[in-house]
């Protein structure tokens, strides 16, 4: 597997996924406003922190001892296994919960409990999202980068014609129903795609508890866990104090630049997350780490700073198109986003070699500092900025995070070389 095939693969799939999101971004830009985005926004930062902790945490700790394991059959089942048993009791726990305080969860996130029946049916299905997540990260170790492709694939195509069909009939409805269950039917298709290139003893599932595997995989879930709730608490904290300061119109507005960032984003990090995390964590000689990572930025750094100069000069073109009119006034923060988005990528990719050596404290510590910044930062320029507060604090946020997980990166490379 190398790069440039990972990127076509990557950029295909993630064209895909884009496609659904857009269908789901245009209808509620249409029909409901800036509110809406609000609504799902806040919905999506929930599910985050669920599907998070329903997976334990573990997804990367999977990619990368898929990747170490895969040429040892007795030691990839046995991680395999590990992980499986996992999964299934966090996200029996955390699905349970779902359920059960639906109502104290919907009031929460909606000031209302009529949407807690979305709460309940996320819940309820919310094994089938831990499963898929799982299943691609064992394939992301193995580097079966074209089978990924035709399962991510199927989810995207399967996700944009239920999304859409949802929100013809149903509206915002509609639209939280279909992001709380489009997974389910989509793993009745993954089992028989996935099976065929992945080994696994369903016996030991039931017999072998691995203490070991238990360890190793555990240290990824509080870096996972870490990112899930500091990252959707820090945007829930700064999207309310928007409500509160300049309304929910304005709000939105920041929510439809917080969107748009997110996909440029996901078309970037899915090529180097899928690359990048096996690559790290396979090489254990530093200077090969380091020549890795040069040739790495060298293509994804022109790449990014090409597709963000040509977003930031169409946005006048593309808001309408992608929300609707009423959203111009997004164009005026758009630019600080693009810079804020550019830095998040190259502190991406020097924090995979952090994850790759799962050096857990010092990737917590990131998470908390970048929260602290972004949500310290907001609040101090919120009323001399206004809506700019939240673009700028987070400029300032990710060059700090970048600037501190590149020191750490370099320290651990030195360290080890030394040693």
């Amino acid at each position: 597997m190398n790069l440039i095939k990972t990127s076509w693969y990557s950029v295909v799939a993630t064209a895909l996924k884009l496609s659904s999101a857009l269908v789901v971004n245009k209808a509620l830009s249409v029909f409901i406003g800036p509110s809406g985005l609000v609504v799902v926004a806040q919905f999506q930062n929930f599910t985050q922190i669920a599907l998070t902790i329903a997976q334990a945490g573990i997804n990367n700790g999977v990619v990368r001892y898929s990747s170490e394991y895969r040429k040892c059959n007795s030691k990839f089942s046995s991680i395999l296994t590990s992980g499986l048993q996992i999964s299934l009791v966090s996200s029996v726990l955390v699905a349970l919960f779902c359920v059960l305080f639906s109502d104290l969860i919907s009031s929460k996130l909606f000031l209302t409990t009529t949407y807690s029946y979305i709460i309940s049916v996320y819940g309820l299905l919310l094994i089938f999202f831990v499963s898929n997540g799982f299943v691609l990260s064992v394939l992301t170790g193995l580097k079966k980068v074209d089978i990924w492709f035709r399962i991510s694939a199927l989810q995207s195509i399967y996700s944009l014609l239920m999304t859409s069909v949802l929100i013809y009939f149903y509206g915002i409805d509609g639209a939280l129903v279909a992001l709380a269950s489009n997974q389910a039917l989509i793993f009745l298709f993954l089992i028989p795609l996935s099976l065929r290139h992945i080994s696994f003893n369903f016996d030991a599932f039931f017999k072998e508890v691995s203490r070991e595997n238990i360890h190793k995989l555990s240290s990824y879930s509080a870096m996972a866990v870490g990112t899930a709730v500091c990252v959707p608490t820090s945007l829930f904290l700064v999207r309310s104090m928007l409500v509160d300061s300049v309304g929910i119109t304005q709000a939105g507005y920041w929510q439809a630049a917080w969107y748009l960032s997110s996909v440029v984003l996901m078309f970037i990090t899915s090529i180097i997350s899928l690359y990048f995390l096996p690559r790290f964590s396979e090489l254990q000689n530093s200077q090969e780490v380091l020549d890795e990572l040069s040739a790495g930025l060298k293509v994804i750094m022109p790449i990014s700073a090409t597709l963000f100069l040509m977003l930031f000069f169409s946005r006048y073109w593309i808001i309408p198109i992608i929300f609707s009119t009423d959203f111009l006034p997004v164009s005026e923060i758009f630019g600080f986003q693009l810079i804020g988005d550019f830095l998040k990528i190259i502190g991406t990719i020097l924090g995979f070699i952090l994850v790759s050596r799962a050096k857990v404290g010092q990737f917590l510590m990131l998470e908390l500092i970048w929260s602290v910044i972004f949500v310290g930062c907001s609040w101090l320029f919120l009323p001399s900025l206004g809506l700019l507060s939240a673009v700028s604090s987070y400029v300032v946020s990710t060059a700090a995070y970048t600037l501190l997980v590149g020191l750490m990166a370099v320290r651990l490379l030195y360290i080890s070389s030394e040693s």
